[in-house]
């Protein structure tokens, strides 16, 4: 083998062979078999489905499928109800990607994640890019609704702490009243 063999001289080839020695075939492989058998867990929902699917996907970036090779992979992994409620709005198979996209996030109700939207956050583990002005707005209201729920929480505390405080005061005094009254008997019945 001359020097010029293994010379580097386009994109495909560097990717090649990078890929090769840092992710071997058989990885990848393995990974997309996982992404072709997938299936819907019995107790999990369309959105916890397509968070998962999406795993996979990220875990084997070499998959090559196209956006629609990828929707199909997630619909065959489906349960049948969870087809049929998604097909309601239209077969799934025969929409464009986008289309089907579009009526899988219209069925759980969460902007669809694009391309690029997640970045690694550390080994096997994958975080959400939240610029999404929906998700902003939801989280907004969200805080705003746990602040108001905080500030009566902790007024609340405060009324029956003094409530607490007032009980314990007439308490003392009825119990020395009562000290006092005993007394009292005593001392009358005493003479």
């Amino acid at each position: 083998m001359t020097g010029c063999d293994s010379l580097i001289d386009t994109w495909e080839n560097l990717k090649r062979k990078f890929l090769s020695k840092y992710r071997p075939p058989a990885r990848t492989a393995k990974k997309m078999e996982e992404i072709n058998n997938f299936q819907q867990e019995p107790d999990e929902t369309i959105y916890q489905a397509w968070e998962r699917f999406k795993e996979l996907l990220l875990r084997c970036l070499q998959h090559y499928l196209t956006d629609m090779q990828e929707v199909i992979s997630f619909y065959k992994g489906l349960d049948a109800p969870t087809r049929q409620i998604l097909d309601s709005k239209g077969a799934i198979p025969s929409m464009k990607a986008v289309d089907a996209k579009k009526a899988i996030q219209d069925m759980f109700g969460v902007p669809f994640p694009q391309r690029g939207r997640y970045r690694a956050a550390a080994s096997r583990f994958y975080k959400r890019d939240n610029r999404n002005p929906l998700y902003q707005k939801q989280r907004q209201t969200m805080e705003e609704s746990l602040s108001k729920f905080m500030a009566k929480s902790a007024k609340r505390h405060d009324e029956n702490s003094n409530l607490i405080k007032e009980i314990r005061a007439v308490m003392s005094a009825a119990i020395r009243n009562q000290g006092a009254r005993s007394k009292l008997w005593k001392f009358k019945s005493g003479k």
